[in-house]
């Protein structure tokens, strides 16, 4: 934030922005959000490094859609597993 403020104090910066369109807080809004976006794809593509099974208590973690681990759950006996549904929006 702080580079990104000290950027826009920058007359040639302040000029490039003005030659967008876009007024100073509405660059620095799309700026940010592009920004955010980047580090939303960097995390996805480092979750999907991190191993699904605990081998050393014997817990299997299966990521899917509700809808699937609701049918998944269907097919296992009671007691055989607990499971925590999490949805995140």
């Amino acid at each position: 934030m702080l580079v990104a403020n000290a950027g826009v104090q920058n007359s040639a910066v302040t000029k490039f922005i003005a030659s967008t369109g876009f007024g100073v807080t509405a660059f620095q809004m799309f700026f940010f959000a592009v920004f955010a976006f980047a580090a939303a794809l960097a995390f996805d593509l480092v979750s999907h490094t991190y191993p699904l099974v605990d081998q050393d208590r014997g817990i299997d973690v299966t990521a899917q859609p509700t809808v699937e681990a609701c049918h998944l759950l269907d097919e296992v006996k009671k007691g055989q597993a607990f499971a925590i549904l999490q949805c995140t929006c």
